[in-house]
């Protein structure tokens, strides 16, 4: 890549597509990817959200085959696996940068700590544009990912964001059908008596570790299957599930209100039952070409039919609104109601 390529790139400050997950965000990413003049990464670890942050909710996990989260994303497994080796050198990468930079702030002055913290962000920027950049045929870069926006603005202080919401009752749905397929488990998912007792608290987890790992007892056949009959929800999956929702949708609304020139939010929704029409919204606040040819040939090759026809598994899923009333029991609708109190009503859904 020249020089006068990056030169022409840097002229056009990066955007961010952010949702909780489950929300539609991997559809939005590849409808912008799939635009002549934008290329939209898949979940780059650039400048990431870390559990500093407050995002994620403590897990009561009792069991995880750790299965890859995006089966049906990739081309293939050699796709996925240079994703996942990218990933890991990027976030180490990361931490590498921030510990040193602490490290030489020590017993500095404001001032020096002030430069220290400016050499950090030149330094992030360079590494977030080596990999955003990668295109030269696109003029318009984004990143799919959760992203610390802080830190975004203080490196490119006229960023943009599109954030994407969904009803969180249809988002736990979704998500709670993913874990259970990817052999993620919670308390309550146990099949056996005795392992239910025993997970139930943190010794009790590790005993049960400790004989899957030695003797192979209390493996994957010993839980809840997406298929199988009965509540969809254990207690601990839609607390783990319904607050990872808030916590992410609370963050998207303070920033909406903190940059409401830089943020445009989107309805998954009306993203589903209009898609021309959000679609050209999203396009013209990014400043890329909006006209009905190019919107409705996105449109077109990025259907979620499509998607869901091309998948190889669940990554893709219903996709329907709504379909939480098949699943939600009334103590989950409260459950839910205590968990995430009035940013059902903030959003514009039903609550």
């Amino acid at each position: 890549m020249n020089h006068a390529t990056m030169t022409r790139y840097k002229k056009s400050e990066p955007f961010v597509v952010f949702g909780p997950s489950k929300s539609g965000t991997t559809w939005l990413q590849k409808l912008l990817d799939s635009h002549p003049d934008i290329r939209c990464h898949f979940q780059l670890s650039l400048l990431p959200i870390t559990t500093e942050h407050g995002l994620y909710a403590k897990a009561k996990g009792v069991f995880n085959q750790n299965k890859s989260p995006f089966k049906g994303v990739f081309e293939n497994e050699e796709t996925e696996k240079k994703y996942f080796n990218r990933q890991k050198y990027l976030l180490q990468l990361q931490e590498d940068i921030e510990r040193t930079t602490n490290q030489l702030k020590v017993g500095k002055s404001e001032i020096e700590r002030g430069h220290i913290d400016k050499f950090r962000y030149e330094t992030l920027k360079g590494l977030f544009e080596t990999f955003l950049y990668d295109n030269p045929d696109k003029k318009i870069f984004g990143n799919k990912a959760y992203t610390d926006l802080d830190l975004l603005f203080k490196i490119y202080p006229n960023a943009k964001v599109v954030n994407i919401i969904r009803d969180g009752r249809d988002v736990c749905v979704s998500k709670r059908f993913h874990t259970l397929r990817m052999g993620a488990y919670y308390h309550g998912d146990e099949k056996n008596k005795l392992l239910y007792q025993l997970n139930n608290s943190e010794l009790g987890r590790r005993v049960s570790r400790k004989l899957y790992h030695k003797l192979g007892w209390f493996g994957e056949e010993s839980f809840k299957k997406a298929e199988d009959e009965g509540p969809l929800f254990s207690q601990a999956s839609l607390e783990k599930i319904a607050t990872d929702w808030a916590l992410v949708v609370r963050y998207i609304l303070d920033w909406q209100t903190r940059k409401p020139n830089q943020m445009l939010l989107i309805h998954y929704e009306k993203l589903r039952t209009q898609a021309e029409l959000e679609v050209a919204r999203i396009l013209a606040f990014l400043g890329a070409d909006n006209s009905d040819k190019t919107v409705q040939k996105i449109v077109d090759e990025n259907s979620f039919s499509k998607l869901k026809s091309d998948s190889k598994n669940s990554f893709f899923r219903k996709g329907t609104s709504g379909d939480w009333k098949n699943h939600f029991t009334e103590q989950d609708i409260q459950l839910f109601k205590r968990i995430t109190g009035d940013l059902m009503k903030r959003c514009g859904y039903e609550a």
